[in-house]
């Protein structure tokens, strides 16, 4: 990518909204959650680690086909596309299966916003941010504060918080972002 304007993105949980899967997977385990609960670092804490991985694969292999975009986040990419923005996805998954799938959900539901070619998988978070330094992201866009720690390559990291868990555990090189109307507001600045 040639454009100084690239946003990055993570998938589950910032451009797929797997808010009502994790609570109905996880009523199937014996749980009961609201729906801020589901975050991933608040819902770790919650569940047995053996219930959270099973939850995980689950998620990642019989829901995320089918998860509902998150809300606005088509529109606020659309109006950032418009003026001048280039975006990737860079997503923690393992399986070629599941990365397949992801890659089919991202393409068809943010068609002529994100090409397969723009997307990519890594094996764990801190990878992230050597994909992020290799195609120049000046934003990045994680609903995981611990994810957004690993890009130090990164200028401008945004902590997509829609539950508002993290009010007042958000490190100052870290930018809160309760809704994706705030994002085009939010990268003006570099513009």
């Amino acid at each position: 990518m040639q454009n100084s304007r690239i946003l990055g993105l993570d998938l589950d949980g910032t451009l797929a909204d797997h808010t009502f899967a994790k609570i109905a997977i996880a009523r199937e385990l014996g749980y009961t959650l609201s729906p801020p609960q589901t975050a991933s670092a608040i819902l770790r804490h919650i569940m047995q680690p053996e219930h959270y991985r099973t939850l995980q694969k689950r998620l990642y292999h019989d829901f995320a086909p089918h998860s509902p975009k998150t809300v606005g986040a088509e529109e606020a990419l659309d109006e950032l596309r418009v003026r001048g923005w280039d975006f990737l996805v860079i997503s923690r998954r393992g399986g070629e299966d599941s990365q397949d799938l992801a890659r089919q959900w991202v393409v068809q539901e943010y068609a002529g916003m994100i090409p397969s070619e723009q997307v990519f998988f890594v094996e764990e978070d801190a990878a992230k941010n050597t994909v992020a330094k290799e195609h120049g992201v000046l934003g990045y866009v994680d609903d995981q504060q611990e994810v957004l720690n690993y890009l130090a390559s990164v200028k401008y990291r945004l902590l997509f918080d829609p539950f508002e868990n993290f009010l007042t555990k958000t490190p100052p090189h870290i930018f809160l972002m309760h809704a994706w109307r705030e994002l085009p507001q939010l990268l003006a600045p570099f513009e």
